[in-house]
């Protein structure tokens, strides 16, 4: 079953965003590590990038987000994560 905006909204978030080309070959991948700070249908779900703190914007699909198992997470980029709230895959097609 999907998260609600109330189980997502300001919640700590891992996971990847993978851009994908017509043929849904992944092109490249954006790690996510942030918080949710604002789920609204203009921007869609926006998340805080820890490092940056620039904004990245989501579609609204609360079905990519699951609560995370308790434990200590490390990214591709070497980022180290301990007991995040929730993990999300999403893919998009870039056109």
């Amino acid at each position: 079953m999907a998260l609600t905006r109330e189980q997502i909204l300001g919640k700590t978030v891992i996971g990847a965003l993978e851009i994908c080309n017509d043929d849904n070959e992944v092109v490249e991948v954006v790690e996510i590590v942030g918080q949710v700070m604002d789920i609204n249908e203009e921007q869609g779900i926006l998340i805080c990038n820890h490092d940056t703190k620039k904004a990245i914007g989501l579609p609204l699909n609360f079905n990519a987000f699951k609560n995370a198992e308790k434990g200590n997470y490390t990214m591709k980029s070497g980022a180290r994560i301990k007991n995040p709230d929730l993990t999300c895959i999403m893919r998009i097609i870039k056109n």
